[in-house]
């Protein structure tokens, strides 16, 4: 049985190939992230990279927001008051996000494996959290189990 070499010309295509695919999964694939700072609330566990204020900032404004919420869902038959605390990654700016989370066009938070990951970010010097933290279908479908 002959074996089969590969031609000059494979070979470029199969180069090609690797370059394009290297490519994609730099632009892609996420990359590690390690946090500084874990913050346990009544409802949120906050991982995060932010100072230990602008952490303190989010996580009351997180749990102004699921009062808020809770007291709005709290009428919806099968609502569950108790439940696992809300893991949220808070990055301690766009940057940082934009780093660790390639791909995501201009989103400047989303849920992945209901875990919410906001950006902490100030808007003319009034203090905001850099997204809107409302509940994804998933992290609903989780506090209505």
């Amino acid at each position: 049985m002959k074996a089969w070499k590969l031609q000059s010309r494979e070979k470029r295509m199969l180069a090609y190939l690797l370059i394009v695919l290297a490519s994609a999964a730099w632009k892609f694939i996420p990359r590690p992230w390690h946090p500084k700072l874990q913050i346990d609330r009544a409802h949120h566990r906050i991982f995060s990279t932010a100072t230990a204020r602008q952490t303190d900032e989010t996580a009351l404004m997180l749990e102004l927001l699921y009062q808020a919420y809770s007291n709005r869902l709290g009428m919806v038959q099968g609502f569950a008051s108790t439940h696992p605390l809300v893991q949220v990654k808070l990055y301690k700016d766009r940057d940082e996000f934009r780093w660790v989370n390639p791909g995501l066009g201009w989103a400047e938070a989303f849920y992945k494996n209901l875990t919410a990951r906001p950006i902490f970010r100030r808007a003319n010097r009034t203090r905001t959290i850099g997204c809107c933290m409302s509940p994804s279908i998933s992290s609903t479908q989780r506090w209505l189990t």
